[in-house]
């Protein structure tokens, strides 16, 4: 803090009188802290309007503040200063100022400041020609008894007169032209009533310059009568024009922001509104029953209001902080029917980079948005049935699988494709289409949960993605949708027709790639359950080991590859090879058939490749319904020699059998073919047997009742139970071929072949040793008395057409 003592002296030619001081205590950031009793007979100013206050008040320009960087250095060095001072009258006197020393008190600079008159010191006239000249003014004096005029440079300057240029009173009414009776009255008040006089009135000088001016002047008093009247006359004429600039622009901005319906609104650094428009007052006043008005602060128009209180107060500090950016939002959160604003923020500077304030354009986009949710909606909705189209849904896939990859959860896709709706199409229109289209849509929809996702991906294509569900409850999902689709006929005037559906469901996890792939391998499951026959469901379960294995590409050109055979059965070709005895001899052929896939460039795809993804994708009932109605045919074509035939062995998968209807349908095309059911020999796999002897049990009784015969497949290549064999009526045991092709070198397995041999020949089964490929094996087969061997070393695979009975007597 500086502690400013001030002194005042009068002139020569004043009256004597003694020196009266005052004493100003300034803060470093130049506030006045404190003043003396005699601060006010100097400066007109009582003390509580003096403290508290910037030091700068005293000073009519920051170039004569004593705190100035070219002051302050040389009061910092010792040196006297001489500088102006403003009297709150309005008039101005110069002062020196020079360092006293140190203060005990506080340890700051103490001044004593002795002000002259300006006759007093040419120093002091030196400085107050350059205050007129920067100032643009000058000092005036009128002698009331001589009638006379006295003035300075600076207002010859204003009024384009010679300087020293003799001037009357009348004369210098003059250039005040139409504002000269405004200049009298304040004169008149002065003289009469001892008035200090202040005025803005316009001139027009000697050289016709038109200029604003500020007319100041304080009467001197003798003997109660005015005597003099000295004051000044400021050339405002820039100041006017940044005035009316100002005006202009204020005018303009109000008349722009008066012609939209953006609200505008600007606030200064502490939040007060220094500019709104109506339409701003208006929607303020819409959301909380209050108009604003410059001058008011933000904050506490939404006291009342705490939680938009917060997120405004966020929004301007933010405002405040960053040059610009947009929110969308609306003006209150309290209430839900309330326009959407897009709110445009940017802060306010001046030219020295300064902040003022910060400032909001906000525009209203409720319709806008109103439109962009609508077509956001048609660009993620079939328009027809109010699902979602392909694009969207795949978009829903995306997602599911991502959650199924990070959270090892698993969803069912489901591909379904509408039979025939073609020809409901071509027979009724476009319009019975439309709404059969319609009303699937509603039947799938109802059949899943509100969470899931049901699209039309295609022209009778839908699908359905369901969250969390293992494959058998998404089977029993689609057969509730099959099943009401099939229960439900379509009508469509006088007429109803049955309609179906096929669907393939695929497995949605961790394991499962793009969404793009997996809509393709459903789309071939689905095609695959279509190639099945009318409404049916397949279901694609890939084992972890396959999926690791086997590259998803060349898994789809598989599935694609056995559907192609299934549509296209000569690409589904069938072998045979002859079962032949080995310890005696027997009259008549004994076959067992074999299927392969011819790819599109004729070589032959074993079983080993494509019926574990068969198994999977759950087209393995088809596979083995394809081969039984070939061999059937084949025995047909072969009717008059068919005593030849002693038995015909045909796999049936364990896959094929889980289906409800397949064996019905094994039951169907026997009857239809009127083929002899007794040279009919069904294999089943040994592990049907330990792991689903009630299906097992169902199976055996069913084909036996046909009067057909049956052979266990594969026994002893599981280290389990042999007491299957002793429960279920088998007619055949065919033993793994791994068991019986290491006969000559393993003793362990020559052991366990014995064990099975016997075991089964004591239930009155015939064994069938597997994959007799050498001498050395068929020599360790006759030596344990297997009733039947097969393999490489008896007879070759040959095609099923070119194998005939008359080539094998």
């Amino acid at each position: 803090m500086k502690e400013y003592l001030i002194q005042q002296g009068r002139s020569r030619n004043a009256l004597k009188e003694q020196a009266k001081e005052a004493h100003l205590a300034v803060s470093d950031m130049g506030i006045i802290e404190r003043v003396c009793a005699q601060t006010e007979k100097f400066f007109g100013y009582p003390p509580e309007e003096l403290i508290g206050n910037p030091f700068n008040k005293l000073v009519p320009a920051a170039v004569y503040d004593p705190n100035a960087p070219h002051f302050r250095e040389k009061l910092r060095k010792g040196d006297s200063i001489e500088t102006t001072f403003q009297h709150k009258s309005g008039h101005f006197f110069i002062g020196t100022m020079m360092p006293k020393g140190k203060n005990v008190k506080d340890g700051d600079l103490v001044f004593d400041s002795t002000i002259n008159r300006l006759e007093d010191s040419k120093s002091a006239m030196g400085i107050l020609q350059d205050f007129q000249t920067v100032g643009r003014l000058g000092g005036w004096e009128f002698d009331v008894t001589r009638n006379t005029f006295s003035w300075t440079e600076g207002v010859y300057r204003i009024f384009d007169l010679e300087v020293g240029a003799a001037i009357n009173p009348e004369h210098a009414l003059y250039y005040f032209h139409n504002h000269q009776y405004r200049v009298k009255a304040a004169f008149r008040r002065c003289l009469n009533q001892g008035e200090s006089l202040q005025i803005e009135v316009q001139i027009i000088s000697a050289r016709n310059n038109t200029r604003w001016v500020r007319l100041t002047g304080r009467p001197t008093l003798t003997k109660g009568r005015v005597t003099r009247i000295r004051g000044v006359i400021q050339d405002l004429s820039e100041l006017r024009n940044v005035r009316n600039e100002k005006a202009f622009l204020d005018d303009c901005m109000g008349s722009i922001m008066s012609a939209t319906d953006d609200m505008a609104l600007i606030l200064d650094k502490d939040l007060t509104i220094l500019f709104c428009n109506a339409a701003f007052q208006m929607q303020f006043e819409r959301a909380f029953e209050i108009i604003p008005q410059p001058g008011d602060s933000i904050a506490k128009l939404l006291s009342k209001f705490p939680n938009e209180r917060r997120i405004y107060m966020r929004l301007w500090e933010r405002a405040l902080a960053r040059d610009q950016f947009c929110v969308e939002m609306p003006l209150a959160q309290r209430k839900e029917e309330m326009p959407i604003f897009e709110m445009r923020f940017r802060r306010i500077t001046n030219k020295r980079g300064e902040l003022i304030g910060a400032a909001h354009i906000a525009k209203d986009i409720t319709s806008k948005i109103q439109v962009q949710e609508k077509l956001n909606y048609m660009a993620r909705h079939d328009p027809l049935t109010g699902l979602f189209n392909r694009r969207e849904f795949q978009n829903l896939l995306g997602r599911g699988l991502g959650n199924a990859k990070k959270r090892g959860t698993a969803h069912s896709l489901l591909y379904m494709d509408l039979e025939r709706f073609k020809a409901i199409n071509e027979k009724c229109g476009s319009s019975a289409g439309d709404e059969l289209l319609r009303q699937v849509a509603r039947t799938i929809s109802a059949k899943v949960r509100q969470r899931d996702a049901v699209a039309r991906i295609g022209g009778d294509e839908f699908a359905a993605l369901l969250e969390n569900c293992p494959p058998e409850e998404a089977r029993r999902v689609a057969e509730s949708i099959r099943n009401t689709l099939l229960g439900t006929p379509f009508s469509w005037g006088e007429a109803d027709f049955e309609i179906g559906i096929s669907i393939g469901v695929v497995s949605v996890d961790e394991h499962s790639n793009s969404p793009e792939k997996l809509m393709k391998l459903a789309d071939n499951i689905c095609y695959a359950a279509k190639t099945s026959g009318s409404s049916c469901i397949n279901i694609f379960q890939p084992e972890p080991t396959t999926i690791s294995t086997v590259d998803e590409s060349k898994q789809l050109d598989h599935i694609k590859m056995i559907n192609h055979a299934l549509e296209f059965t000569e690409y589904l070709r069938v072998f045979v090879q002859p079962i032949k005895p080995i310890i005696s001899a027997v009259w008549g052929e004994y076959l067992e058939v074999y299927s392969r896939i011819q790819d599109e460039s004729g070589s032959l795809i074993e079983p080993e490749t494509f019926l574990p993804l068969a198994e999977e994708v759950d087209l393995t009932s088809n596979i083995d319904l394809v081969v039984l109605k070939r061999v059937l045919n084949w025995i047909a074509q072969h009717r008059h020699q068919d005593h030849r035939l002693k038995l015909c062995s045909i796999n049936l998968h364990n896959a094929s059998l889980k289906k409800t209807d397949f064996i019905t349908r094994v039951t169907h095309e026997i009857h239809q073919s009127r083929a002899q059911p007794e040279k009919l020999c069904f294999e089943l796999e040994e592990s049907l047997f330990i792991d689903a002897p009630k299906l097992a049990r169902n199976t055996v009784q069913a084909l036996k009742g046909l009067g057909c015969k049956i052979a266990a497949d594969h026994v002893g290549k599981r280290p389990s139970s042999l007491e299957y064999i002793a429960t279920f009526n088998l007619d055949f045991v065919k033993i793994d071929g791994d068991l019986v092709g290491a006969l000559h070198t393993d003793k362990i397995n020559q052991v366990r072949v014995e064990a099975i041999h016997k075991l089964a020949h004591l239930m009155g089964a015939e064994t069938i040793g597997h994959h007799v490929t050498s001498d050395a094996v068929l020599a360790e087969v006759r030596k344990i008395g297997l009733h039947f061997g097969q393999g490489y070393a008896l007879a070759e695979t040959i095609p099923l057409e070119s194998f005939t009975l008359q080539s094998q007597t």
